[in-house]
């Protein structure tokens, strides 16, 4: 007797569809696929609807936020089963001396103002989340950020020493050896901006020794973007490591259209390396003041110590100077849009949602770093983003080397919360079903779902996911392709999603009739 018996679905097995067919379920496996004439203890009649292999998100940031909130609510509500999180070179292990303060940053995002946990290796971090019950399961990758700063902090703008770079392969090491899958970088991000070509060369040999995939975020996203691709695809033609191109895009006016010519370039590359990139279905990014728009010296800058600043007239200069120019090892990005963000999550100022800076400047007659800098006074939370040409994320939608990830965190629920909030959080994946499959018609169904599932476990090399097949693990999407859609935007960005029906992660109801049960069964995955 099965558990569970799905009636009558059209089945994608993920890497095409089977027909109309049964799917019986024993505890956590996929017991048989086909026309089941058998007993189970419970029945979903899924006649008229898809059913799939739940959704692998290729590029997450749900491990920075699990230990606030370990339910995924978010992420399950759109039919995501399997996240690979430790995306942009953050990952919240190994946490090194030289870097004491990354937990309590990281508690700060996850909504905890205490109890964010200090695992000193990798290893104890996986332990930790296996204790924690998670409600997805977590493809694990290690951030060569978080193994900088631990080793030389998050400032330190120097060469790594000889010395320095031998303990960041000890650290990565053990990360690889614990279950990583691979690792990350975010080389347009304190620390990982700072490091160089032999430092990166030396640790992605060790990436490459152990099989893994290399994820990066490129270290320019806007005027550099071309060249910044041509620093990775060097990378892994040097070091023989599998390239992720995270979240392809070209940022700021002047750059739109350039993502075909980035994808030619990716497929150019393909004829001699092993390469791919992911992205998300929206045209606006989201990055944080401190994190992501200032230069490293005002790294740990609170509201009020930002505000001060900017009324010294020596610091003002020279941080005005720094936005303009960069300095050395550190590239401003207002230096490429010319102040050309717009606000994309502002807790409580509705009246600036989706406003540049420049644009709030000039109405005030007043300069774009006074704007932000109130901006970030009255809500430290604020958030900005940079505009893609959808024509560019049409392209990068429709090109069959593309994954689907949600760039997104692990969240509750829908409404309210207290941090910044991008609706690909809530609708990454059933956005691009809805917009930019069933009604823009860049891909088919049938690929479509491949690249969300089997090429997704493929590429990170995750076992017995993304497939159904007897002998598989039951994590599994029944979805309404007829209304599947998310309607989410930058005023109402945690709105949930529409035609998501069940969803099952290792053989468990996550989403009954669309809505989330609270369940919590993921698992952490590890690379064997």
């Amino acid at each position: 007797m099965l558990d569970l018996l799905i009636r009558g679905g059209h089945v994608h097995d993920g890497e095409r569809f089977l027909g109309q067919l049964d799917i019986g379920l024993r505890g956590e496996t996929i017991q048989a696929v086909g026309r089941l004439e058998v007993e189970a203890a419970c029945e979903l009649d899924a006649r008229g609807m898809l059913v799939c292999p739940g959704f692998i998100d290729a590029h997450s940031h749900a491990d920075l936020t699990l230990p606030g909130h370990p339910a995924c609510t978010n992420l399950v509500a759109q039919g995501i089963t399997t996240v690979v999180a430790g995306n942009c070179g953050l990952s919240p292990a190994p946490c090194g001396e030289a870097w004491p303060e990354l937990p309590t940053r990281l508690g700060r995002l996850a909504g905890l103002d205490e109890g964010y946990p200090r695992c000193r290796s990798f290893g104890q971090w996986l332990e930790y989340l296996d204790q924690l019950g998670i409600g997805v399961n977590v493809a694990p990758l290690v951030g060569l950020g978080t193994i900088r700063g631990a080793v030389l902090g998050p400032t330190d703008t120097a060469p790594a020493s000889a010395s320095a770079v031998k303990r960041m392969l000890w650290l990565l090491d053990e990360a690889l050896e614990a279950g990583a899958f691979g690792a990350s970088a975010g080389l347009d991000y304190v620390p990982g901006r700072y490091a160089g070509p032999d430092e990166l060369a030396a640790l992605l040999r060790g990436v490459a020794r152990r099989r893994g995939i290399f994820a990066c975020h490129l270290r320019h996203e806007g005027d550099g973007v071309r060249a910044a691709l041509e620093e990775v695809l060097n990378l892994a033609g040097e070091t023989g490591v599998a390239l992720q191109v995270s979240h392809l895009k070209a940022v700021g006016r002047s750059n739109w259209g350039t993502v075909p010519r980035l994808l030619e370039r990716i497929e150019r590359a393909r004829q001699e390396l092993d390469v791919a990139c992911d992205a998300y279905p929206y045209r606006f990014s989201a990055v944080l003041i401190v994190r992501d728009l200032l230069p490293p010296w005002c790294a740990d800058a609170t509201p009020n110590d930002l505000a001060r600043l900017a009324r010294d007239p020596e610091q003002r200069r020279r941080l005005l100077e720094d936005l303009d120019r960069g300095r050395p090892g550190w590239g401003s990005p207002l230096g490429d849009f010319r102040w050309d963000y717009a606000v994309v999550s502002a807790p409580g100022l509705k009246e600036v949602r989706g406003r540049s800076l420049a644009e709030l400047a000039a109405r005030a007659d007043r300069h774009p770093l006074d704007v932000l800098v109130e901006l970030y006074v009255k809500c430290p939370d604020v958030a900005f983003s940079l505009t893609m040409s959808e024509t560019d994320v049409r392209a990068v939608m429709a090109h069959q080397l593309c994954l689907l990830g949600s760039d997104s965190v692990s969240q509750d629920r829908p409404g309210g919360g207290r941090r910044p909030s991008h609706p690909r959080g809530w609708g990454a994946c059933p956005r691009f079903l809805g917009r930019y499959v069933r009604r823009m018609k860049v891909a088919g169904w049938e690929e479509a779902i491949s690249r969300m599932t089997a090429r997704v476990a493929d590429r990170f090399g995750i076992a017995r996911r993304g497939r159904l097949r007897p002998g598989a693990c039951a994590d599994l999407v029944v979805l309404d392709p007829q209304q599947v859609d998310h309607d989410g935007g930058l005023s109402t960005p945690r709105r949930p999603p529409r035609g998501i029906r069940w969803v099952l992660v290792n053989g468990r109801l996550v989403v009954d009739e669309g809505q989330p049960t609270g369940v919590r069964a993921g698992r952490v995955l590890r690379r064997v």
